[in-house]
């Protein structure tokens, strides 16, 4: 979920910080501001309805439902998770609750909550839970309800060819849920036994 939440992000904060260059639905928030986060907030849940179905003129694409080639999920030393071809629903209904954002130090705190978001699309995995082998390839359904997720970014300004950019340097992401559910199809390969 890494790079959903990323992009949805730093085009949050680029909004709230640079509204001059971006369409007259964008409030600007003036970054120096010690109401900034406060700001930033409401222009967030502002823009979700007009952000939902994808703005061709920035290059945003639609995210009712969100559209990922691949994540890659590190779950233990022992155990990776590869998702594809997958479709997240839910990200329209995404509630602010902080964005904190320091324009020195180039850093942002963010807590977002999501009611519910359900995940479709392909696993493969492959590991071990303790001495139990896990290998398994097919559809999966992911779903988190009350999830809460807490993001922190650090990026830098740079140039390229006159043209201004600010790759992200630092993504850290820890959430929590009320209620998870997995269902991986062909787990184990499908061996009954397992």
């Amino acid at each position: 979920m890494n790079s959903i939440t990323r992009s949805f992000i730093l085009l949050i904060v680029t909004f709230a910080a640079h509204a001059a260059k971006l369409p007259s639905f964008i409030t600007k928030c003036d970054k120096n501001s010690p109401s900034f986060g406060k700001c930033a907030v409401d222009l967030a849940h502002a823009i979700i309805p007009t952000l939902q179905n994808g703005y061709k003129e920035l290059n945003f694409p639609p995210f009712a439902p969100f559209h990922v080639q691949e994540i890659e999920i590190e779950a233990t030393d022992s155990l990776n998770i590869k998702l594809t071809d997958l479709d997240i629903f839910g990200l329209e209904k995404a509630k602010f609750n902080l964005i904190d954002c320091n324009f020195d130090t180039l850093e942002c705190l963010m807590e977002i909550n999501f009611p519910e978001l359900i995940v479709k699309g392909t696993y493969d995995i492959d590991g071990r839970v303790m001495i139990l082998p896990i290998k398994g390839h097919g559809p999966t359904s992911i779903k988190l309800v009350g999830a809460n997720f807490v993001l922190s970014m650090k990026w830098s300004l740079k140039k390229n060819g006159g043209v201004d950019y600010s790759p992200i340097d630092k993504f850290e992401l820890h959430y929590q849920t009320e209620r998870s559910f997995y269902h991986f199809d062909n787990l184990f390969n499908g061996d009954k036994v397992l």
